[in-house]
């Protein structure tokens, strides 16, 4: 079992850990609704900006993976130790 510190220190990470998956997932899914156009065919109109969106994007959720990777998440007696 965690002391009270290390449960707070423990939780306090994670928390910051969450606050920057959210921002990453924000971002990803503004690179992948940024200005994603088609013509009358349904063709996109620069299928390379679609591309350079997507790269972006995948950029966002690869950093937001690799970080909830590194996470010690709080266990229950963490949390009832606080």
């Amino acid at each position: 079992m965690a002391s009270t510190e290390e449960a707070r220190s423990k939780i306090s990470e994670t928390e910051k850990i969450c606050e920057i998956v959210l921002v990453e997932a924000a971002a990803a899914l503004t690179a992948l609704t940024r200005g994603i156009s088609v013509n009358g065919y349904g063709i996109f109109h620069d299928y390379l900006a679609v591309r350079r969106n997507l790269r972006e994007a995948l950029g966002h959720i690869q950093k937001s993976l690799n970080v909830l990777d590194q996470a010690a998440w709080p266990t229950e007696s963490d949390y009832d130790q606080v």
